[in-house]
């Protein structure tokens, strides 16, 4: 029933839409974007997804992924996210309705220039230590307002199992990273989260965590948006917090350089209201680099500018693997 449903916006089959709708599909959604409206179906046949991170297989795991995932972004970014629809087909046509009948769940967002996205960004070379400082003060400044999110695991707990979804996740791509380069990644994180273990239970950072990288990053004049930042695995919503910042930090000390790194450092100490763990640095930012190389690989498939940018990330993690 979710081709026909698809088929029927690809067709522009909505009474308040005039036009057909430019159609992009990501790891594991179909996003519709119309001229003002943009709709968001997530997929429910991506087979490693819901392997490793939340089976969106089945209807009722999807909606409640998709109420969760509205209602977390709507908190941090309300003029993108607006509406959580139920929709179904009649004669045809894609009509919205109650939840409780719903074929399937739909989000709305407002449309937003995403030529302006960190990763374009980063790819045209646009990001300097202006804006990178400018984007470090307006992430500190959004993430000092975290809602109160109930921790499913302990911090130890939590981080084991993102431990081994990351071991897992940079093992997905064995056409890119293979042989003694992904041995070394798994050598160099597993040494330096061993560290990191013993200093869990001094760790006063537990708390909410967003998806924070280079595709979920809007800077468009001059406000920073966050987007799509709810994570894909619900033991992974409370976590380290300084994750929060690294994973956008290793977005930029690999793809556009140190010194806009240490002014995105700067910037975001200033106003932050908690203090990095910078005695765990290495681990965050590697943390994050194997998180993003796979990601931008698969997203690469389909987008050659993608492909680019995951070859310039792969090759400086090599190098910073051996430095650290």
């Amino acid at each position: 029933m979710q081709k026909e449903l698809i088929k029927a916006f690809k067709d522009g089959k909505l009474e308040s839409e005039k036009s057909k709708p430019k159609h992009v599909e990501t790891t594991i959604s179909n996003v519709f974007i119309f001229e003002t409206q943009v709709y968001k179906i997530y997929k429910d046949d991506c087979e490693f997804f819901n392997e490793l991170f939340f089976d969106l297989s089945k209807k009722d795991n999807r909606f409640d992924f998709s109420k969760r995932d509205f209602d977390w972004n709507n908190f941090f970014t309300p003029n993108v996210y607006t509406d959580l629809f139920g929709c179904k087909l009649k004669d045809g046509e894609i009509v919205f309705v109650n939840h409780e009948i719903a074929e399937e769940l739909v989000v709305v967002m407002n449309k937003i220039d995403t030529e302006n996205g960190l990763a374009a960004l980063l790819y045209n070379d646009k990001i300097d230590e202006s804006k990178a400082g400018d984007i470090g003060s307006q992430l500190a400044i959004q993430l000092n307002r975290l809602p109160e999110v109930q921790a499913e695991l302990s911090f130890a707990e939590a981080m084991e199992v993102r431990r081994q979804t990351t071991l897992d996740w940079i093992s997905s791509v064995p056409e890119h990273v293979k042989g003694k380069t992904l041995s070394s990644f798994k050598k160099k994180f597993e040494e330096l989260y061993k560290v990191y273990a013993k200093t869990i239970h001094k760790n006063q950072a537990f708390g909410p965590c967003l998806d924070i990288h280079l595709e979920n990053l809007i800077y468009t004049d001059g406000q920073l948006l966050i987007i799509d930042s709810y994570m894909p695995k619900k033991e992974w919503v409370v976590a380290d917090m300084n994750l929060n910042f690294y994973r956008c930090a290793i977005d930029i000390l690999a793809l556009s350089g140190k010194a806009n790194y240490e002014e995105l450092k700067r910037t975001f100490e200033n106003i932050s209201n908690f203090k990095l763990n910078k005695d765990n640095e290495n681990f965050y930012l590697l943390y994050g680099g194997l998180v993003s190389i796979p990601t931008l690989f698969k997203l690469g498939e389909a987008d050659s500018k993608k492909a680019e940018l995951a070859k310039k990330y792969l090759k400086f993690m090599k190098d910073f693997v051996k430095k650290i």
